[in-house]
């Protein structure tokens, strides 16, 4: 599993950040918080690549329960961002130790929130 290094409140909505394990090999338990459709996508990454991916949707639906918001399956967008449904606002960043995650509520003119490490 991913332990949560970092849970904040913001203005802008709920953060969370996750350790990423030193090696890029996943734990099987790791990998069994995701969705099924998440974990499909996970298996056909790069393992470095997949280390961070699957942090970042750790940290992702953490900060969504947080913010106390759900959603399905979260795939990528073709920038890669997280899809999420409409009313549902998301930002992940990662770097080779931490995976980072911002949610919130998005009004109708609400398109997109960000967070960078």
């Amino acid at each position: 599993r991913f332990p949560v290094v970092l849970r904040r409140h913001l203005p802008e909505g709920h953060l969370v950040a996750v350790a990423l394990p030193a090696d890029a090999e996943l734990a099987a338990d790791a990998v069994s918080e995701l969705l099924p459709e998440e974990r499909a996508h996970a298996a056909g990454l790069a393992p470095a690549r997949r280390l961070a991916w699957v942090g970042g949707r750790v940290a992702l639906r953490a900060a969504l329960a947080d913010a106390g918001l759900t959603a399905g399956p979260i795939a990528s967008t073709a920038r890669g961002a997280p899809a999420l449904p409409a009313g549902v606002l998301g930002s992940v960043s990662h770097k080779r130790t931490v995976a980072v995650a911002l949610a919130a509520a998005g009004d109708a003119g609400d398109t997109a929130i960000g967070v960078d490490v």
